[in-house]
């Protein structure tokens, strides 16, 4: 049993290393085909890659140095064997569900199990650390605007502004049958912390809403009314046009 129990060990230390060296290069790719900003804020980046560059050196060093075999007999706060293998097939399960599954961005599923708040709350004002961007209200994004009603809640001050903007379509039951959110996802350091945010369309008859998660560009009126019993900026459209999803799809 002790010979097992140490092959056990010295084979798990070994997959664990390659671990050490693996997963950093999964990240490196992830980064090289500019997905990273699917899991981290851009300007945190530095600090990943700069982690797992250690990481990738330090299981290198280790498995130069056979420091994976151990020394027999040596103690180890585990659980034994079976503590070895599961803590070993646990650390392995991103690594595995990430080539498996491939990254992507967030789907507006996730905002919808969530519980999104239909249009810009002061929640989402009291996260917003940037102002509004000057200049005609035509040529602002997503961002711009998200920005701007997060630090000026009123939707009166908007009343008859231009927009062109660009999110994800998402339909919710809080809004009537001609409106949707127009979604994209707040981060402020990574996935984990993603919070929706959206602006409600109004369509006008004889226009199509698209599914659920298709991109599109709307251009229209902003108006401020009243959905679902609260008052707020609304979008009133004069198109809907299908776009391709952006590489980076969040705001930040």
């Amino acid at each position: 049993m002790t010979v097992r129990r140490e092959t056990t060990k010295r084979y798990t230390r070994m997959f664990q290393t390659i671990w050490m060296i693996c997963f950093p290069l999964y990240v490196f790719d992830i980064a090289l085909k500019s997905k990273l900003s699917n899991y981290v804020n851009p300007k945190y980046n530095w600090l990943v890659l700069g982690g797992c560059m250690a990481l990738f050196v330090l299981g290198i060093v280790i498995l130069v140095l056979k420091r994976w075999k151990g020394e027999p007999g040596g103690h180890d706060h585990s659980g034994g064997a079976f503590g070895l293998v599961f803590w070993t097939a646990i650390i392995y399960l991103p690594l595995v569900l990430g080539l498996v599954v491939g990254t992507g961005a967030l789907s507006t599923r996730g905002a919808r199990q969530s519980g999104m708040e239909v249009g810009i709350t002061p929640t989402a004002a009291s996260r917003a650390g940037e102002e509004a961007a000057g200049g005609e209200t035509a040529g602002w994004n997503f961002e711009d605007w998200f920005y701007a009603v997060a630090g000026d809640p009123e939707p009166e001050n908007y009343e008859g502004e231009k927009a062109n903007i660009e999110g994800a379509v998402m339909s919710v039951p809080e809004v009537p049958d001609d409106c949707f959110i127009l979604n994209r996802y707040l981060i402020l350091c990574c996935a984990a912390d993603a919070v929706p945010v959206g602006f409600p369309v109004r369509v006008k008859e004889g226009l199509r809403i698209p599914p659920d998660d298709t991109w599109v560009r709307v251009s229209g009126t902003m108006t401020a009314d009243e959905i679902g019993g609260r008052r707020m900026v609304v979008l009133e459209a004069d198109t809907v046009e299908e776009v391709e999803a952006p590489d980076d799809p969040y705001i930040y």
